[in-house]
């Protein structure tokens, strides 16, 4: 219903299909594909870009807990280049809470060049 909804208001894409507790390829790919209505069993316009990291499951401790250490760098920099290394599409989403102090910076800007 919400892919549907998303679609009729005219959306073109949709990045809300990840996990919140690891990063990684919930659909098995990086690359964009059509969502399907389930109803009218049919593709809908709406695409889905898959995210592939939101940078609090990696460093939160509520999540992996891996701050920002070598270990946080390289588990972002792998899905990055596997994402690439495939002509997929690295979808990361970066909250402006974590963009407070040098060692978001560094991470953000990293992963953006």
């Amino acid at each position: 219903m919400l892919r549907r909804g998303l679609a009729s208001a005219g959306l073109k894409y949709d990045t809300s299909g990840s996990f919140a507790d690891r990063p990684g390829f919930r659909y098995g790919t990086a690359r964009p594909f059509p969502m399907w209505d389930w109803q009218a069993n049919r593709p809908l316009a709406l695409r889905q870009r898959p995210l592939i990291l939101m940078e609090c499951s990696v460093i939160a401790d509520r999540y992996m807990g891996l701050g920002y250490s070598p270990e946080a760098w390289d588990v972002m920099t792998r899905l990055k280049e596997r994402a690439l290394m495939f002509g997929g599409d690295f979808t990361f989403l970066w909250h402006n809470s974590h963009l407070m102090n040098p060692e978001d910076w560094a991470f953000f800007e990293g992963l953006m060049g």
